[in-house]
């Protein structure tokens, strides 16, 4: 990528910078405090969108020169397309197709690399030698590391938040495997023993259980028993139903006779008084005696012929002996007023009597015909003794128990086999799985397939390095699988200021022709000896010959500009935050 323009206005230590950029190699040369470092951090910031110097966006207007109110920076590409941003605001904004992230970051400042994680480095350098972690290839490799297919199906989608995710996925089920295997077995998982455990085996039950069907035998026998236990049951129970019935009506039929006798006199009584009751009821109340016989004497005490007299009066005296005294018509008799009273209860007394005793005898006749209904018990064949049948029914229940036990222990000790089986088969399952989840854990783990494509991605960046070792003479750096940086086997963190510098910058290099990015930044050039400006200058002449570098931006300390450049170079002298045209040197 070809910078063709760099505008800087009112930001940190820059007031007004506009250069235009006419060879692939700039340096911006000048005095402590000239604002280079401010220059190259407006580019950084243009193009990354990182911000520099304050962490909060209330402190933007911090980036602001002092005096004024608002600045910013502009980066032209050769094409017009721009980066921009402005403070206090904090707008940024890239043109569409211009690259931008940690790659570009890395090629404008060396140093962020080094100051990333180990995890930010791989996919820092996978995305840069174009190795993605892709689903389709990552499925191929751990088909390759005889990985489970079911597992690897569970875990490709967590590829989606890095290989770390997945790894530890594949650990916790691994773990959670041997949990299960654990709790099932009352044992402690081990890779060796686990494999071949067997659950135990409960005891043969003895002899052989009767059939199954041998139950059905029993359950109708009793059920047959329990019938004829009922219907002997219930004959016995109507036979002294029966007996006792047929004593009571006995009893209350023999009075047939007697009640019937009773009744007959009552109504002979009753009949002989009822005459005098009403003759009484006559008398009392001086009215004429009704009927043919009181006719009759009413006609013969009328009579007055002596022939008839003394025969009249023997009729009379028989009239009187059964009817009383044969009133006057008209006269009331006061002895019968009194007496009827009594009367009149003799004959409801009497006629009450007459009624029970023809209700008696309907209820005695009624029981009599019930009691000849009732035939008289014959003798009966005997009844099976209902004890004997009840304990036959006992025994058979208690023989239905044992032989259902002895079911139940046949079922029971079947059962406790196939438990046993399928808890040693799970066991098998969940050792299994506890091998297939180490498997693909192993399999994800740093030092597994990330590690395999790590090496893939770290093999060009460090023949790239171990180039510009060659080109420089500089220290061989390196980039371990461990995401260690060294530079001739040392410790990055263990190297000098100017060692951490040249290593910053050939990671810069690397990482600019490697991505095809083609533009460097390296500020603080002044750490370098002159001899190591030298090397600086010459090794980007040759990229730029090359074309691996097409824009490479140098900001360095000096007392004066650099009195020669090669061709493929221009400087500029910055003070006071501008640049000093009339220093300009080519």
């Amino acid at each position: 990528m070809k910078l063709d323009r760099i505008q800087v206005d009112n930001f940190l230590g820059a007031h007004h910078i506009d250069v235009r950029l006419t060879t692939p190699v700039t340096l911006f040369a000048g005095p402590n405090g000239a604002a280079k470092s401010s220059i190259g951090e407006a580019v950084r910031m243009a193009m990354t969108g990182d911000v520099v110097r304050v962490n909060l966006k209330k402190e933007y207007e911090q980036l602001v020169t002092d005096g004024a109110k608002a600045g910013g920076g502009l980066v032209t590409v050769a094409d017009e397309r721009t980066y921009a941003f402005n403070v206090p605001a904090g707008d940024i904004s890239a043109d569409d197709g211009l690259p931008t992230g940690d790659t570009v970051d890395v090629a404008l400042n060396g140093q962020h690399f080094t100051t990333m994680t180990s995890d930010e480095r791989r996919t820092f350098l996978f995305k840069l030698t174009g190795i993605r972690i892709k689903t389709d290839d990552i499925e191929k490799r751990m088909t390759a590391r005889a990985c489970d297919p079911a597992k690897i199906t569970a875990t490709l989608p967590l590829l989606r938040t890095g290989f770390p995710s997945a790894c530890e996925f594949a650990k916790t089920k691994a773990t959670e495997s041997k949990g299960a295997w654990r709790t099932l077995t009352g044992e402690t998982w081990g890779s060796k023993k686990s494999g071949s455990w067997v659950a135990a085996r409960p005891e043969p039950v003895t002899g052989t259980p009767p059939a199954a069907d041998s139950l059905a035998v029993f359950d109708a026998d009793i059920a047959k028993v329990n019938q004829r236990v009922g219907e002997v049951a219930a004959e016995k129970r109507t036979r002294a139903e029966n007996v006792a019935k047929r004593a009571a009506l006995e009893t209350k039929a023999a009075g047939v006779d007697r009640v019937r006798e009773a009744l007959a006199h009552a109504q002979k009584e009753l009949a002989e008084f009822e005459p005098k009751v009403v003759a009484m009821r006559q008398r009392a109340s001086g009215t004429k005696r009704i009927g043919l016989v009181h006719d009759m004497a009413v006609f013969i005490a009328a009579v007055e012929d002596d022939a008839y007299t003394k025969d009249a009066a023997t009729l009379l005296d028989r009239y009187e002996e059964e009817h009383g005294e044969l009133p006057q018509a008209g006269a009331v008799d006061a002895d019968a007023q009194a007496s009827l009273p009594e009367f009149e209860r003799g004959l409801e007394v009497m006629q009450n009597s007459v009624k029970n005793l023809e209700r008696d005898l309907a209820a005695t006749l009624e029981a009599k015909g019930q009691f000849d209904a009732l035939e008289a018990p014959a003798k009966q064949e005997d009844l099976p003794d209902l004890d004997v049948l009840q304990a036959s029914v006992a025994k058979m229940r208690a023989d239905r128990a044992a032989a259902q036990v002895q079911i139940n222990a046949a079922a029971n000790y079947a059962e406790a086999v196939a438990a046993a089986e399928k808890k040693t088969v799970d066991a098998g399952k969940h050792h299994a799985d506890v091998l297939a989840w180490s498997v693909v854990a192993d399999a994800l783990a740093p030092d597994g397939i990330p590690g395999d494509m790590l090496a893939e991605a770290l093999e060009p960046v460090n023949q790239k390095l171990a180039d510009a070792h060659q080109q420089t003479g500089w220290m061989q750096v390196c980039i371990a699988s461990d995401m260690q940086i060294t530079a001739a086997g040392r410790s990055y963190h263990l190297l000098s200021e100017s060692e951490k510098w040249r290593t910053d910058a050939m990671i810069a290099v690397v990482v600019a022709v490697m991505s095809g990015l083609k533009i460097l930044m390296l500020d603080r050039v002044d750490v370098l000896d002159l001899p190591g400006r030298s090397v600086l200058l010459a090794w980007l002449n040759a990229m730029v010959i090359d074309g691996d570098i097409e824009t490479a931006l140098l900001f360095a300390t000096l007392k004066a500009l650099p009195a020669t450049l090669y061709p493929t170079m221009a400087a500029h002298w910055v003070e006071a935050g501008n640049i000093a045209d009339f220093k300009v040197a080519a």
